[in-house]
């Protein structure tokens, strides 16, 4: 997307926004995830990639989401069992306490503009007072360099989030207000991903005593005749390919 393009915001006075900001302030990143833990992808990166633009955190805590998302679609849809509603309203609430605020990123993003600007004019005057056959006093290139200097501490301090802005403050302090309420979520979410846990653990035990007895069978089967033998040996390769499904699903817990 072009950066530059501006869209008018009714919702704020009409008021130019990017697309960033009416991306986040949308529900389409809501709608993604619940389509994901419904109808869970055979590859998880464009789901990451769009978690990178809206969630907070670094790349490799997109990818952890993204995957977990994922794992947790496939854990449903493998039992044969829907996502209860309750369940995905959980899932989007955690998620959306993790989105950006638009807020923020615009007035993070307007104070290192201004800051550029002023930057890029301290340089263009520090090499004015430098070029060869100058006649600038040594204070005022001292003085350039030092302002040079302050615009980068501050620039590094903004975009690093060592000094944060009122606005950030007080988004942080909601957030920190939020987190008994997402530890709820999330405990919630996880007594369901459990339950769905313990019905693998006990189906794959059930899997693992036929394929015994019918080792043992197979064994017997082989004193005796040729018909025999084959239909035990058949019902074996079912209950190996079931086993192996079962295996799978219950690794993928573990």
């Amino acid at each position: 997307m072009d950066a530059d393009c501006k869209y008018v915001d009714p919702d704020r006075h009409g008021a130019a926004v990017t697309f960033d900001e009416i991306f986040l302030r949308s529900t389409a990143l809501e709608d993604a995830v619940a389509s994901v833990l419904r109808h869970p992808l055979s590859d998880d990166t464009e789901l990451s990639f769009l978690l990178s633009h809206c969630l907070e955190g670094d790349a490799l805590f997109h990818q952890k989401i993204a995957a977990g998302l994922k794992a947790v679609g496939e854990c449903f849809r493998d039992n044969n069992r829907v996502v209860p509603e309750d369940f995905v309203d959980q899932m989007l609430a955690v998620v959306r306490a993790l989105k950006l605020n638009p807020a923020i990123a615009r007035d993070s993003g307007q104070a290192v503009h201004r800051l550029d600007e002023q930057i890029s004019f301290q340089t263009a005057k520090w090499q004015e007072l430098t070029r060869e056959g100058g006649t600038s006093a040594p204070d005022a290139r001292h003085r350039c360099s030092a302002e040079l200097v302050r615009l980068g501490v501050e620039k590094h301090k903004l975009l690093t989030g060592s000094e944060p802005s009122s606005s950030a403050v007080s988004s942080r302090s909601d957030s920190v207000a939020d987190q008994e309420h997402v530890r709820v979520l999330f405990e919630e979410l996880l007594s369901v991903v459990s339950e769905v846990h313990e019905q693998c653990t006990t189906q794959h035990a059930a899997a693992e005593r036929q394929f015994e007895a019918f080792q043992t069978k197979i064994r017997a089967a082989m004193m005796g005749d040729d018909v025999e033998y084959t239909r035990v040996l058949e019902e074996d390769q079912r209950l190996d390919a079931a086993i192996i499904l079962k295996s799978t699903l219950y690794s993928d817990f573990m």
